[in-house]
C-alpha cells in the first residue's frame, strides 16, 4: 500500500530536492501533490486525502503552522512533518502543540528523513494489522450480526469526520480500500 504525502515548500528546489528524497526512500511513501503556498496545499489535502503532509514553516499566504492545524479540521489523523531553516524554540514549542511528528532543518538529511519516515510506516502498518485481526476474529468466531455491527462501528469512527465535512457525502459513498482484505471481506459477506 502506498501512503500519499502532501509537499509545501515554496522554494522550489528544495521542494523538488524533498520530493526526490521521499520518493526514493525505502518505504512506501509516495508525494501525490507539492505546493508552494499553503493554501495551495490545503487544496491538495482536500482533494488527495494523504496521510502525511511535509511542509515548511515559513511560506506566502499561510505559515506550515497554520496549514497543519487547518488540515487537522479536514483530517484529523493527518500526520505532518515540519522542515524549517529556523530552530527557535516558538517554533518548536507550537510544533510540539500541533502532535508534529518530527522537526527537521534545512538541509534536511537524507537518512533523518527516511528514519522518520520508516517509523511512521511503522505505525501505520501495526494499525492495519490491529484492524485485520479484529475483523478476522470477529468474523470466524462471531455471528453475521456481530461482524455486521463492528463493521458498523469502524465505518462510523473512521469515515464519520471525512463525510461530515462533505455536504454530498453518502453512507453508500463509503468504499473500503482494495487492500484492506479483512474489511473487504466484511463488506462482501451477506448471511442470506
Amino acid at each position: 500500500m502506498k501512503y500519499g504525502v502532501i509537499v509545501a515548500e515554496d522554494e522550489l528546489l528544495l521542494q523538488k530536492n524533498l520530493i526526490k528524497k521521499i520518493n526514493e526512500s525505502p518505504t512506501d511513501f509516495q508525494v501525490v501533490g507539492a505546493a508552494q503556498t499553503g493554501v495551495q496545499a490545503l487544496e491538495l489535502i482536500e482533494k488527495e486525502v494523504p496521510f502525511l503532509l511535509v511542509t515548511d514553516i515559513r511560506m506566502p499566504v499561510m505559515d506550515g503552522l497554520e496549514l497543519i492545524q487547518r488540515a487537522r479540521e479536514i483530517n484529523p489523523d493527518l500526520d505532518a512533518i515540519i522542515v524549517s531553516g529556523y530552530s527557535e524554540f516558538e517554533y518548536a514549542q507550537t510544533a510540539i502543540h500541533l502532535q508534529v511528528r518530527e522537526y527537521l532543518l534545512k538541509p534536511v538529511e537524507r537518512k533523518k528523513l527516511e528514519e522518520t519516515l520508516l517509523s511512521l510506516q511503522h505505525d501505520y502498518e501495526i494499525k492495519k494489522q490491529d484492524l485485520e485481526k479484529a475483523l478476522t476474529s470477529s468474523m470466524t468466531s462471531g455471528t453475521p450480526a456481530d461482524v455486521a455491527g463492528l463493521l458498523k462501528k469502524y465505518l462510523t469512527e473512521e469515515f464519520r469526520e471525512s463525510c461530515e465535512s462533505e455536504p454530498d457525502c453518502r453512507e453508500s459513498e463509503l468504499q473500503p480500500q482494495p487492500s484492506d482484505k479483512a474489511l473487504s471481506a466484511a463488506v462482501s459477506y451477506d448471511p442470506q
